[in-house]
């Protein structure tokens, strides 16, 4: 099957729009902080309908609750290539820290660009905007991009880059029988100056890889999602 490799993609993966205002007694009597990368499965009404953790930072205890916590957070759907709602899977960072506890600095540094969100400092008992958090600081330093690559391209150098590894999102549509329909740049997703190029050779990439179809009520639907595409330049003999 042919990818199309879309420059102005139509469809898109589900956005968060506001995440659940919740911090764990538990965790807030400890002033705990803590990380968890997930992947949430939103349907076409924007509701979160399965979530799984990818990766976790800071304590273990938070960090393994915030897939539950963050459940009934709330989605604009995926749309598919003819721009109606549709089923998608969204990567979310979310970073629930308090600013002078012991994980905190290092938690604020963690970044997945154009998906990152935080619960900040205190027990939220309603709905509020971090900017109406006293304590609330952005940071504005050096960042720790996190990732979870599905697909990993070894290569010779990695122009506009720095360092050894670069990764990439891309957004794909997937049919019914897993197989990869279209692919494009994710357009939150432009951390070098290069990223269009980078993102077309990732789409490439993809060509022909074979993905879990998405089953729902046991049966199969076309869907929506990221895929993180890791370029590493290859060691030398």
């Amino acid at each position: 099957m042919e990818i199309l490799l879309a420059a102005a993609a139509v469809f898109a993966t589900p956005k968060l729009l506001e995440l659940v205002p919740s911090y764990p007694d538990t965790a807030a009597r400890a002033r705990s902080s803590a990380t968890a990368y997930i992947e949430m499965v939103v349907d076409p009404a924007g509701r979160s309908i399965d979530c799984r953790t990818l990766a976790t930072f800071g304590d273990d205890d938070l960090a393994k609750m915030i897939c539950k916590l963050q459940s009934g957070a709330t989605f604009q759907p995926a749309k598919n290539n003819t721009g109606e709602p549709s089923y998608g899977i969204a990567r979310v960072l979310v970073r629930y820290f308090y600013i002078d506890s012991k994980e905190g600095p290092t938690i604020q540094k963690l970044e997945a660009p154009g998906v990152s969100f935080e619960l900040v400092g205190a027990m939220l008992q309603s709905p509020v905007r971090l900017s109406r958090i006293p304590e609330y600081e952005p940071y504005t330093g050096e960042t720790v991009r996190v990732s979870n690559p599905d697909l990993t391209l070894d290569v010779e150098a990695l122009p506009g880059a720095s360092g050894s590894t670069l990764d990439r999102r891309v957004l794909v549509t997937i049919d019914t029988e897993g197989q990869i329909d279209n692919c494009a740049a994710d357009p939150t997703d432009t951390e070098v100056a290069s990223a269009a190029a980078y993102s077309a050779a990732a789409c490439q990439m993809v060509r022909g890889v074979p993905l879990a179809p998405l089953v729902v009520d046991g049966q199969a639907v076309s869907y929506v999602r990221p895929l993180e595409v890791r370029f590493t330049v290859a060691a030398k003999n």
